[in-house]
């Protein structure tokens, strides 16, 4: 496990967009942080492989990086609601609706 997640750490840092453009690459990473976070960090939904997309916690668009740690399993409802935002706007956005 750890061994994978080192793997996977390297493949990320080494920026070879082959690599970032291989759906397969994707797919088994969105299964490895499915593996790892088991639901979606904003609702709690108990997630499959049908129904989780990977997110990012700060979004590409503001700085952040497809490191590892930067990566979440969501649902699909919750990744397309909270769109851009950081974690805790999306969390304020959803308290006040």
């Amino acid at each position: 496990h750890l061994l994978q997640q080192f793997h996977v750490s390297l493949i990320l840092k080494d920026n070879n967009q082959q690599m970032r453009n291989d759906y397969w690459f994707w797919r088994d990473l969105r299964q490895f942080v499915l593996k790892r976070d088991k639901k979606c960090v904003y609702c709690g939904t108990i997630l499959c492989r049908y129904n989780c997309t990977l997110d990012h916690l700060i979004p590409v668009v503001k700085g952040g990086s497809d490191e590892l740690d930067n990566l979440v399993a969501s649902c699909f409802k919750c990744n397309n609601s909270k769109g851009d935002l950081l974690p805790l706007e999306f969390i304020l956005m959803r308290s006040f609706h």
